[in-house]
């Protein structure tokens, strides 16, 4: 499955740094100072190792706005299976709202005609950790145009992780809904997994985004997948865990150069809590599976021997 997303809105009002932040699970650290987009730049994600995200990002400087509705342009960039338009305000530039307004129009009623399929449009109300505007006066204000209709408004900012609650939400209710038959024989793998190895939870992991693809407790485990925990996952990106064993098969490189171990690669590897284990096995270049497991109930050498005997269903599933 493929899904098309437009991403525009003015410079510098942080298209691509939110794409950044949510699709390659990167935080705000990593992305200060990220140059302005040029054009348009057409990136594919794997999210959640489920479907294929295809992102047009827009820069927003004067000339390439006016290019995108030009007769050579303007089906490429709105047509075809257009499902959601992202119009990114920045809410610390009170400058720059009418011209957002304005250029928003032309982009909704582009992406209305063109696109073959029903295409969501919301617009972020972003950078909101240190906005002039309010989003409700933003929202008053837009919606002062005839005939846009549907629009959403949401609040969002990389630095305090409202952009990437909101943006996986409401990417989540096109790809789940896709993806549900695919989810169940997930975790009906990850039941029985669980049930074998004495796992409190099993996660397999997209290494992309570092954002859960499907969970499933064990039968032993004190917790219950309420609310809460199904937020709390769904939301979570273990992409910095993921960065930092990466950052070790370079260390490990240099140690087989001089002779300390014989191959750098891996396929596990194991925190030590103090009640706990924390596993984290690949599957994959692109998924691994996250077990947290009572120190005790099973034997290392054990554990990877269950995860793969599942590793050939799983990967069938999630087509790799």
């Amino acid at each position: 499955m493929n899904v098309k997303v437009l991403i525009m809105g003015l410079r510098a009002a942080g298209k691509t740094t939110l794409i950044r932040n949510v699709l390659e699970g990167k935080d705000f650290e990593e992305l200060k100072n990220i140059p302005a987009t040029e054009g348009i730049e057409t990136p594919s994600y794997n999210y959640r190792g489920l479907v294929e995200i295809n992102v047009f990002d827009c820069g927003g400087q004067t000339q390439f706005l006016e290019n995108y509705y030009s007769e050579h342009m303007i089906g490429t960039i709105f047509g075809g299976k257009t499902r959601i338009l992202f119009w990114v305000v920045d809410s610390s530039d009170v400058k720059l709202l009418e011209e957002s307004r304005k250029e928003f129009l032309k982009a909704f009623q582009a992406v209305k005609e063109y696109s073959e399929v029903y295409p969501l449009v919301y617009v972020l109300v972003h950078k909101y950790d240190k906005h002039i505007l309010l989003k409700k006066d933003i929202e008053t204000y837009f919606k002062e145009i005839e005939g846009i209709k549907g629009v959403k408004f949401y609040t969002t900012s990389c630095v305090t992780g409202t952009a990437r609650k909101v943006l996986i939400k409401l990417l989540d209710e096109i790809v789940k809904k896709e993806s549900e038959a695919r989810i169940k024989s997930l975790q009906n793998i990850l039941k029985k997994f669980n049930s074998k190895i004495g796992s409190n939870i099993s996660t397999l992991i997209n290494s992309e985004d570092g954002l859960e693809i499907a969970s499933e407790f064990g039968k032993h485990s004190n917790l219950e997948m309420n609310s809460e925990i199904v937020e709390f996952l769904q939301y979570l990106s273990v992409k910095v865990m993921s960065n930092s064993i990466d950052k070790a098969t370079e260390i490990f490189k240099q140690f087989r150069e001089h002779g300390f171990i014989t191959d750098p690669r891996y396929d596990l590897v194991l925190w030590r809590l103090k009640n706990e284990y924390v596993l984290f096995f690949k599957l994959h270049s692109k998924v691994s599976l996250l077990s947290i497991i009572p120190i005790g109930s099973i034997s290392i050498d054990k554990y990877v021997k269950e995860a793969e005997k599942i590793s050939s269903e799983v990967l069938k599933i999630l087509k790799l």
